[in-house]
């Protein structure tokens, strides 16, 4: 590869409508000269320009996989408390008493959901979006399959008294 009039220390002005494959970059994390077809664009909407991000998309998979790798709790915990925060409104703090208030347990079957949040699911009511309980995910499936019908759900329990 040649280098190109858009190499200046690993930094490229605005690409906007030019032709990345004729791009010659330098990653900043591997040094090796590479086409502006290998960096991931940056896109600035007020401005109306698009860059090259400074490091390949090979450096920042591997930084982003290490990173991940280094700090996994922390970042699981992060994202389930954003998912309560956005999907339902409840925080970290609500979410866990309302756990103990049920006695770290399914609220219809009473199974135990242990020291793991796998297969809870929080149970609400879809057209006002309160949250109603925790429930294990064969309750929850049962309750969506019955479209939170009431009546349905009465049926089905005097079918099961016969």
């Amino acid at each position: 590869m040649t280098k190109g009039k858009y190499i200046r220390k690993g930094v490229i002005g605005d690409v906007t409508g030019k032709d990345l494959s004729k791009i010659i970059k330098i990653c900043r994390e591997c040094k090796n000269p590479k086409s502006g077809l290998e960096f991931d664009l940056n896109k600035f909407t007020k401005i109306e320009k698009i860059y090259l991000v400074a490091k390949c998309k090979q450096c920042s998979r591997e930084i982003g996989r290490k990173f991940f790798k280094e700090n996994k709790e922390r970042l699981t915990e992060r994202r389930f408390n954003d998912f309560l925060r956005t999907e339902y409104k409840i925080t970290r703090e609500e979410y866990d008493s309302l756990r103990a208030e049920q006695g770290n347990c399914c609220f219809i079957c009473h199974i135990s959901f242990g020291n793991t949040r796998k297969n809870i699911n929080l149970d609400h009511d879809h057209k006002t979006g309160k949250v109603r309980g925790l429930l294990c995910i064969f309750c929850n499936k049962a309750l969506g399959l019955f479209l939170d019908n009431k009546a349905s759900l009465l049926r089905a329990i005097e079918y099961l008294d016969k």
